[in-house]
Order: C-alpha cells, then sequence, then structure tokens
C-alpha cells in the first residue's frame, strides 16, 4: 500500500521538508539511557537550531556545529562518545505551542531522522 500526502509519497514529501529548510533541531545522547523512557540521558537544546543543509550529490544532511556554542560543544562531545542521535526539521517550535496547533487543527509537517551522526571530514568547509 502507497502512503502518499497531497501528490507525493511520504518519503519524497519528508525529501522535501528537509530540502526546504535550513535549521534543524539536534538531539544528542549524553550518556546510554537506562531505559526506554530514560529522558535524562538526551541532550537537546531547543533555543539553538542548529543550521544544516542537504548535499545536492550524496544526500546526506551536513549539520553545522559552532565552536564557540556552549550547546554545539556539547552535541560534539556526546556524538563523539555516542554516534546515535536524531534530527527534526520542519515545525520545530517549542513544545508549549505544539497544542495552540492541535487544537486548531493545524499541525505543521515535521521529519525526524534517526541514525549515527559522522563528523565531517578535516578538510570540510562550509560553502
Amino acid at each position: 500500500e502507497e502512503i502518499v500526502e497531497g501528490h507525493l509519497h511520504i518519503a519524497e514529501r519528508a525529501k522535501n521538508i528537509v530540502a526546504s529548510n535550513q535549521h534543524f533541531q539536534l538531539a544528542t545522547y549524553l550518556r546510554v539511557p537506562d531505559g526506554p523512557d530514560s529522558q535524562d540521558s538526551v541532550f537537546s537544546d531547543n533555543r539553538a537550531p542548529l543550521r544544516g543543509a542537504i548535499h545536492e550529490l550524496t544526500g546526506r544532511i551536513a549539520l553545522f556545529l559552532d565552536s564557540s556554542k556552549k550547546s554545539d560543544r556539547t552535541h560534539s562531545t556526546n556524538v563523539k562518545k555516542i554516534s546515535f542521535s536524531s534530527i527534526s526539521t520542519g515545525h520545530i517550535d517549542p513544545r508549549p505551542l505544539m497544542p495552540i496547533f492541535t487544537r486548531v487543527g493545524l499541525l505543521p509537517p515535521v521529519v525526524r531522522i534517526v541514525g549515527d551522526l559522522d563528523p565531517a571530514p578535516e578538510n570540510y568547509t562550509e560553502e
């Protein structure tokens, strides 16, 4: 069974949302979680979305961490210990706004991607 939103398959819709957004919310692990509901092991700073982009040839997502920002340094440290992470893009407003959007029936699209976060090559430059 095909999953379609509008005229696009859901995977194509997700790819379009990722490609059209330049801000991502990153969640990394501070330590191995104690269980499935262990939220204190996850670090995510919703006040500091990251800039990112899809590489045109590989289709991989690049996130730009700024070493002058404390939250970005924390993400870098976490990924060196545990590479598993998740990113969200699309509607990444703070959680307090979600009930408002739900009440009016307007939930903007969100894409969440889960997997390993690899550091960029040493000679990589942001262009």
